[in-house]
């Protein structure tokens, strides 16, 4: 019978219980689950900080709503404010902020919320070109609305229904159809959920027709509820926004109301990181020492077995085995554990990030489990040529007394 070769002195080793991978799983385990805890916080929430920056245009724009109890003020924001806000030095252009509800009329049940499309608030998956289309009756959808497949639409004309005043506080369904010009993910909710983004006409068609009104008259006899102020740069908001406190609206620039929000955010990635970096530096000396512990404990071992014939190559064959074996195992477990804690942490900690980014923090999982076995590869070569540059007989003489 021919002596075991290393893949079959493995299998013995692990079935009588003095393999290095048996020795490995649970400490890689827990280090690897610390080490994912950790890191796929920073991971989700950095590309949630990412999807929530305000953008350079929006750093622009100044909310703008009407001051309770101004005298020259009908209701809302006319035609004529919009005009005055207009003539502003800095200002190019009033954006109406408005929305109206619009209704499936093919059969569906699905209601979606119509709002102006703000070309500094588009979704992130939305195609550059898409915006362009958002004209006449053209509007983006989120790709699922109340059970309904809204991205199978897209690029047909599709009726919907929307409420028309007839009288007195009394008003029909009309329908007319709109185009589906391109869908975003739903999980993005950056103007409030189930909302379709238009083209200002539009919108203020449909909500003149819940007036009674034409658009025209409905803007000067009625009046908006909110309007977006874009300046010409970021340096001249200030001014503008004191010009339209002093025209009587209430003015507050979109970089003082979002901004604070991924500033409050980007502290937790940094914050994390750095937690990981230290922990990272402990875990892998940890690992580090259960590697070369395992592999000391082992050199009579591998110092008999070079003297019933193998050579250097073979022993080095085997603790590679070893110890891929019981890094690999440990790591997939522990990371799997780990990214799964990391998840629920990101969660607890901002209900708002959408599934996608937490699944996307899941794909790191095999990732993670194979650095940290390529870790303990690396380590075990180190440990093994040290321990093979030994004379054999030394090593079980000197082990033996």
């Amino acid at each position: 019978m021919s002596f075991p070769r290393p893949s079959q002195w493995f299998a013995l080793s692990v079935r009588r219980r003095f393999s290095t991978a048996r020795d490995l799983v649970l400490p890689v385990a827990f280090a690897t689950l610390v080490l994912s805890a950790i890191l796929t916080p920073v991971a989700v929430l950095s590309g949630f900080v990412r999807a929530q920056e305000v953008s350079s245009t929006a750093l622009t724009q100044v909310d703008v709503t009407p001051a309770a109890g101004a005298e020259d003020q009908i209701g809302g924001i006319t035609s004529k404010d919009i005009e005055r806000m207009a003539a502003i030095s800095g200002v190019v252009d009033v954006l109406p902020n408005a929305s109206v509800g619009i209704y499936a009329a093919d059969g569906s049940t699905w209601a979606l919320t119509l709002h102006v499309l703000n070309p500094a608030n588009l979704p992130p998956d939305l195609p550059e070109a898409a915006a362009g289309e958002v004209v006449d009756d053209g509007i983006v959808v989120p790709d699922k609305a109340d059970g309904s497949d809204l991205s199978a639409l897209v690029g047909e004309a599709v009726p919907v229904a929307y409420t028309r005043m007839t009288g007195d506080s009394t008003g029909e369904l009309s329908e007319r159809e709109v185009h589906f010009v391109a869908s975003y993910e739903s999980t993005w909710q950056g103007y409030g959920p189930g909302v379709a983004l238009a083209s200002e006409d539009l919108v203020l068609e449909l909500l003149a027709a819940r007036g009674g009104l034409p658009a025209d008259d409905y803007l000067a006899a009625v009046g908006l509820t909110a309007v977006t102020v874009t300046s010409a740069s970021s340096d001249e908001v200030p001014q503008v926004t004191a010009e339209l406190r002093d025209l009587g609206f209430t003015a507050v620039p979109v970089g003082d109301r979002l901004g604070t929000l991924p500033g409050i955010f980007a502290i937790f990635p940094q914050i994390l990181l750095v937690a990981a970096c230290g922990s990272a530096v402990l875990l892998l000396l940890q690992l580090s020492r259960a590697v070369r512990g395992s592999l000391e404990r082992r050199a009579p071992e591998f110092a008999l077995l070079r003297i019933h014939g193998w050579t250097s190559r073979d022993v080095k064959h085997l603790i590679a085995l070893d110890v891929a074996a019981g890094s690999l195992a440990g790591a997939f477990g522990g990371a799997l554990a780990g990214v799964s804690i990391g998840a629920l942490l990101v969660v607890a900690l901002v209900p708002g990030v959408a599934p996608p980014l937490v699944l996307t923090g899941a794909l790191a999982v095999p990732v993670l489990a194979l650095v940290v076995a390529l870790f303990c590869l690396v380590v075990s070569v180190v440990a093994s040529r040290r321990a093979l540059k030994t004379d054999p007989f030394i090593t079980v003489m000197s082990r033996s007394r």
